[in-house]
């Protein structure tokens, strides 16, 4: 299955303008300055870019290059579609809120997949 790759419409120009505006350049381009790699596949990034005001700011990007087993045979245990880490983070945010937390303002995310199975994925959120 191909790679999935969706961002916010408001943000597509200020992105396209610094060439972020694809799954290759947010999952394996050079972005911004690392600021935490606790595990080898699992890294977070910040990032700023300039552009209308509203748009414009501080951004963080988490990447997972893979996903451990056991978190996707739970995922299909339970009958789920497994997702990878930045993904089910999404959802988490997504359900907060509808609930009426405030939460971090997702930008760009998306997802590879083999076999069915996610491989790797990304979340970015503006500050």
């Amino acid at each position: 299955m191909p790679d999935t790759f969706h961002i916010n419409l408001a943000f597509e120009p200020l992105f396209k303008a610094n060439g972020l505006a694809s799954f290759a350049a947010l999952m394996h381009g050079a972005v911004g300055e690392m600021i935490s790699c606790p595990r080898d596949r699992r890294k977070l990034y910040r990032f700023s870019l300039d552009g209308p005001e509203g748009l414009a700011g501080r951004f963080y990007l988490k990447r997972m290059t893979s996903e451990p087993l056991v978190w996707l045979l739970k995922a299909l245990f339970l009958g789920h579609r497994p997702h990878c880490g930045p993904i089910r983070e999404l959802r988490m945010l997504s359900a907060l809120d509808r609930a009426g937390f405030a939460v971090m303002q997702p930008v760009a995310w998306g997802e590879s997949r083999r076999l069915g199975l996610p491989t790797g994925g990304f979340l970015v959120v503006k500050e």
